[in-house]
């Protein structure tokens, strides 16, 4: 076990901030997904609305996180 590396600071910052660019990626993908003028007509709308709104929130999460802030309280 000793010759185990352990994660130091930086590196737990490079994870964290590598993981909030992927969710940011997942969030923008999903707002793509309700861009439309008549989207709002489909019966699916209203999954992907919420499927955006929950990837914001997680992108949003995941900065705090590389930040080392708490997460904004919703």
């Amino acid at each position: 076990m000793a010759d185990m590396p352990t994660v130091t600071r930086g590196r737990a910052t490079e994870l964290s901030f590598s993981h909030f660019i992927c969710t940011l990626g997942v969030a923008i993908e999903a707002e793509r997904d309700i861009e439309g003028p008549l989207l709002w007509a489909d019966p699916g709308f209203a999954d992907w609305l919420r499927d955006a709104e929950l990837a914001w929130e997680t992108a949003t999460n995941a900065c705090y996180t590389a930040l080392d802030r708490p997460p904004k309280a919703t």
